[in-house]
């Protein structure tokens, strides 16, 4: 077996090889996949194809018969102090796994992250992924934060009487004072090695940044006048592109309450306006943490479904290969 960087000309083939992923959000959500005749892993082809990605394959006989995508999230890594490495992807022909191919891409990888200055590595697969969760502990990852993605197929009529008159577009005055209380599942964020006031400012501020441009939605409940909670959406380009649709799909970044707030059905008030509101659309979905009990009781609520669960990894340096 030779292991080298794939080239341009890899690039057909390891896109076929991707189509393979057996675990992904995409393929794992048969409602979600039945949506559309046409699967593009737009994704794979996002990373595989990135300027600052690094394509290593695994050639048996002339042909490659497995790769894993890596690369420095530079911007990120400068924000915090530390350089974070990412596995992109991993993947590994039906006909040759169980044969090791997986360990060493991953051990490969990992080598030439750290050649490159990598504090840390993270990955994230599927919490049944059991092949790739053995190839990844026993690489000197461990677990991170686990996660779900919970999805809404709205159905042929949608109540107009939910959308309220007390949400609207929010201000950039009145969106400051949610920044404090953002909530994301991002695995950094459970790891005490990355200072985590730098990688709340940058979250903070990559969220203001897109935050008023037409991609984006962001609405606001104010009860007499007083601000209570918000709902930030925006279209999943990459979504559309993997089922080939026109219609929006829609992610949900972020639903906050304020704390005092809480437990007074806000969340559920913001979600089936939002339902109601955006008109034609596919789907919505939003990524969420286990311990995050009211917001999952409140998607369930809204007639969300959970459609895949996930599980972050990450691997310091001081992790011999």
């Amino acid at each position: 077996m030779t292991i080298r960087q794939a080239e341009p000309r890899d690039f057909p083939r390891l896109l076929e090889l991707s189509y393979l992923f057996d675990f992904s959000p995409f393929n794992i959500d048969k409602k979600y996949r039945s949506l559309s005749e046409n699967f593009y892993p737009s994704f794979a082809d996002d990373m595989i194809k990135k300027k600052t990605s690094v394509n290593i394959a695994a050639e048996e006989d002339g042909k490659i018969v497995g790769f894993v995508t890596i690369g420095l999230n530079d911007t990120l890594s400068r924000a915090v102090g530390k350089k974070i490495g990412n596995i992109y992807l991993l993947a590994v022909d039906p006909v040759y796994r169980s044969k090791g191919i997986g360990r060493f891409l991953v051990e490969k990888g990992c080598g030439v992250l750290y050649t490159y200055g990598a504090d840390v590595i993270t990955v994230g697969t599927d919490v049944y992924n059991l092949p790739a969760l053995h190839v990844y502990e026993s690489t000197g990852f461990k677990t991170a934060m686990f996660w779900h993605i919970y999805r809404y197929f709205p159905g042929a009529e949608r109540r107009q009487d939910e959308i309220s008159e007390d949400i609207d577009l929010i201000s950039r005055k009145n969106l400051e004072q949610y920044l404090p209380h953002i909530e994301r599942p991002v695995s950094l964020l459970k790891d005490t090695r990355i200072p985590q006031d730098l990688l709340t400012g940058y979250i903070a501020e990559q969220f203001i940044k897109k935050s008023f441009d037409d991609e984006n939605v962001i609405l606001e409940y104010r009860d007499n006048g007083l601000s209570k909670g918000m709902i930030h959406l925006s279209a999943d380009k990459l979504s559309m592109a993997t089922l080939d649709v026109k219609k929006p799909i829609y992610k949900i970044s972020d639903l906050i309450v304020f704390p005092e707030y809480a437990g007074k059905g806000i969340e559920i008030k913001l979600l089936k306006d939002i339902e109601a509101r955006m008109g034609e659309y596919i789907l919505m979905e939003m990524w969420a943490e286990p311990g995050q009990r009211d917001l999952i009781c409140a998607l369930e609520e809204c007639g969300f479904h959970l459609s895949y669960s996930g599980v972050s990894l990450h691997r310091w340096k001081n992790k011999s290969i």
